[in-house]
């Protein structure tokens, strides 16, 4: 019975938690469970809250088209960083994955699942952080942008007329 249980993966023994990587999810677990959390949730609700917009309370629908713009902006953006520096969660999942389990998965999982719970609103959390230190990021670069010109015109200026 012991022999059994070790080859399970289901009892911790002196190794600790290298024990349990047989009982991860499988991926083809995994992934419709990301897709419909990660993909068809977020386009339901977009959907419903665009078609709100018409409606009697579109201040709400105007705040949750808003929120779920911030996801999709949020969902493009990490594929793109995803698809360029992909290599950077892959070394690190992949050292823990050596050393103790394979979880990069999960975890891709985990986030999709907290951004788009109607339960926990991890999103709006987000989206607040992002709109109160906005200002002061949009001001900044107001400021490179005002100093860079003023040198491009200047450059520009010197170049063209001696």
């Amino acid at each position: 019975l012991a022999q059994v249980e070790k080859q399970c993966c289901l009892v911790p023994d002196r190794r600790g938690l290298s024990a349990f990587v047989g009982a991860m999810l499988p991926y083809f677990l995994i992934w419709p469970l990301w897709f419909s959390f990660a993909v068809a949730l977020p386009v339901v609700n977009s959907l419903h809250w665009l078609l709100a917009l018409s409606g009697p309370n579109s201040k709400e629908a105007q705040k949750q088209v808003h929120l779920w713009l911030f996801y999709w902006l949020l969902f493009t953006s990490f594929g793109l960083l995803n698809h360029y520096l992909g290599w950077i969660p892959d070394i690190i999942f992949g050292t823990l994955g050596y050393m103790v389990m394979d979880i990069q998965q999960e975890v891709y999982l985990g986030i999709a699942v907290a951004l788009t719970n109607p339960m926990f609103p991890k999103l709006e959390t987000l989206l607040g952080l992002v709109d109160s230190h906005s200002s002061e990021v949009l001001k900044k670069i107001h400021e490179v942008q005002t100093q860079a010109s003023s040198k491009v015109t200047a450059a520009v200026k010197g170049a063209f007329s001696g």
